[in-house]
């Protein structure tokens, strides 16, 4: 601010002027300073509105369809021009299928032959073929310039799970794999009850600690979550124990080479108790211990 100069013929406050002394001028007045805060208020209360107003514009244009639509038409566009310099499909291979279904692989990866590769997903891909029932995990690649590989490992059957009138193939981790392959698969044991998939591998160890009487199980059924009952090809029912399992089975095996037990008329064979075997027999096996023998 310019500040004036003192006027040494000035008279002191209060007194008349004289009539030939020239009026005192005025200081201009002070101008009050801008606050500092208030032009970056006002630019960013303008910014705010003119990005509402693109937000707002934005959104109603991809509500409208518009956008997505001016999206479609440029991969359109870009898939053709792919497809005109070589970079389109022409192989699908699929390496170590043997039980998974070509038409299963192919409707998992989306694509047909033609179709511009670089627009072509693997990671999606490999997430829907693995989702294919035989499909253990798998591996989906690019092969420039015109090519897709799958890699595939596949699921082994262990049995067959019989739930209410459907039957499934299930794996030995206890995973469905399908039900219009079971037929191709008859001679798998037959499993029951709920959950009784996630126990099929603790099953198979316990019959294969005697594997001449493996073969004679035709079913097995999870009961209580906690212990399994077992058919025999004579329809014989063996009722495991639910602690030490193998070691029942195995004693099993000995006394039927023993003493002949498939031979005999048996209704059922109860191995829960540790230190005794319960026989249950038949009605005809009952009458045939009551009739004494008669000797000539």
């Amino acid at each position: 601010m310019r500040w004036l100069k003192k006027d040494s013929n000035a008279k002191p406050r209060g007194k008349a002027k004289s009539a030939g002394q020239a009026p005192r001028r005025k200081p201009p007045a002070r101008r009050k300073a801008a606050s500092a805060w208030r032009k970056p208020m006002i630019y960013g209360a303008v910014s705010a509105v003119l990005l509402g107003t693109v937000a707002g514009t934005g959104t109603w244009l991809w509500a409208s369809g518009t956008i997505q639509r001016s999206y479609d038409d440029t991969l359109a566009a870009i898939g053709d021009g792919l497809v005109d310099s070589g970079l389109a499909v022409r192989e699908v291979l699929v390496i170590n299928r043997e039980k998974t279904h070509k038409s299963d692989i192919l409707k998992a990866l989306h694509v047909n032959l033609g179709d511009p590769i670089l627009t072509f997903d693997p990671a999606a891909a490999r997430e829907r073929v693995e989702k294919i029932g035989w499909v253990k995990s798998a591996v989906v690649e690019r092969r420039f310039p015109n090519k897709v590989v799958v890699y595939l490992q596949e699921r082994s059957p262990a049995a067959i799970w019989q739930r209410e009138d459907k039957y499934y193939l299930v794996d030995i981790d206890g995973e469905v794999i399908n039900r219009k392959d079971v037929r191709h698969y008859p001679k798998l044991k037959v499993i029951t009850g709920d959950n009784a998939p996630k126990h099929a591998a603790a099953l198979l160890e316990v019959l294969n600690e005697a594997p001449e009487l493996r073969d004679e199980v035709v079913g097995a059924m999870w009961v209580g979550d906690r212990r399994w009952n077992l058919e025999l090809n004579n329809r014989i029912a063996v009722r495991l124990p639910e602690q030490d399992p193998q070691g029942a089975w195995k004693k099993l095996a000995s006394l039927i080479e023993e003493h002949k037990l498939l031979n005999r008329e048996i209704e059922a064979i109860d191995l829960r108790q540790p230190d005794r075997l319960i026989i249950r027999m038949t009605r005809s096996g009952k009458r045939q211990l009551d009739t004494p023998e008669e000797h000539t």
